[in-house]
């Protein structure tokens, strides 16, 4: 277990990713990777917070003011149980989603070395992946001693291996089940939770506008320049990042996404187009 995990008896993770609209009467469920940051702030624009634009905020489950449904409430479960009360939530092709979670999280740590030693969440988990590689990939004492040598010269961590590194523990790592990269029907409990508009982050504008209007919004969806976010256009770099191997693996990981939400396995082409 990583430091991460000390203590914890790790098995399913679980998420609390709905967020109740009382005024609207809508829960809204958002899965990271899907235009996350950007539906949080909408929704606190909404809500009435002068401050909707800061970005920390809306990610901070304790400030940003939302109402998240707890699982272990009988009040909440009623809420998402309930028919009259419209459930909105996007989701996206897994090939993309996954490939946008490692370079947000994972790559960048790779271009930017300062980032290896802060407090950043997620340098733990870079960390994580590297110890991953280290006893998994190699065997010999010499080659053990030259990957902590290309480690300290700052050797990356690639797509493959990350993918690898979530196949190998997502069943008992709690950080391997982050919800930037766990399966997005895990995320909105499909099927047990009923959606009643599931837009898909490939139709953004069109399906965002219908999202806004069920919401009674007076304003347009918010653009990455708006929010001050850097996309990290893993679309459009689909083919430099995947062949056949990490095509398989995201099959296998995100089995689920592709049957509930209809994607098709292996047909990166038309993503791109």
């Amino acid at each position: 277990m990583t430091p991460i995990e000390k203590k914890q008896n790790v098995k399913k993770r679980t998420f609390e990713n709905f967020i109740f609209l009382e005024e609207q009467n809508i829960v809204f469920g958002y899965v990271p990777k899907v235009a996350c940051t950007n539906w949080k702030v909408l929704i606190r624009r909404l809500q009435g917070h002068s401050d909707y634009e800061n970005k920390q905020i809306a990610h901070d489950r304790k400030k940003s003011g939302f109402r998240f449904l707890d699982r272990t409430s009988e009040a909440d479960t009623k809420i998402l149980m309930d028919n009259d009360v419209q459930k909105i939530a996007f989701v996206r092709n897994p090939y993309s989603r996954v490939l946008s979670a490692y370079l947000d999280k994972i790559d960048r740590i790779n271009k930017n070395k300062n980032n290896a030693n802060s407090n950043d969440f997620f340098v733990s988990i870079y960390n994580d992946i590297i110890n991953f590689r280290e006893s998994s990939e190699r065997n010999s004492f010499a080659q053990k001693v030259l990957d902590r040598f290309n480690h300290s010269e700052g050797r990356p961590i690639d797509f493959l291996t990350f993918l690898q590194w979530i196949k190998a523990n997502q069943s008992h790592s709690w950080i391997a089940q982050d919800e930037h990269w766990a399966p997005q029907s895990d995320i909105l409990r499909y099927p047990t939770i009923k959606i009643d508009f599931l837009g898909r982050f490939e139709n953004l504008g069109k399906d965002a506008e219908i999202a806004l209007r069920m919401m009674g919004a007076d304003f347009g969806f918010p653009s990455q320049n708006e929010i001050g976010f850097k996309a990290t256009r893993a679309t459009s770099q689909l083919k430099e990042f995947y062949s056949d191997a990490h095509i398989e693996l995201v099959n296998e990981l995100y089995s689920s996404d592709f049957d509930a939400y209809g994607y098709s396995r292996g047909e990166i082409d038309y993503i791109t187009r």
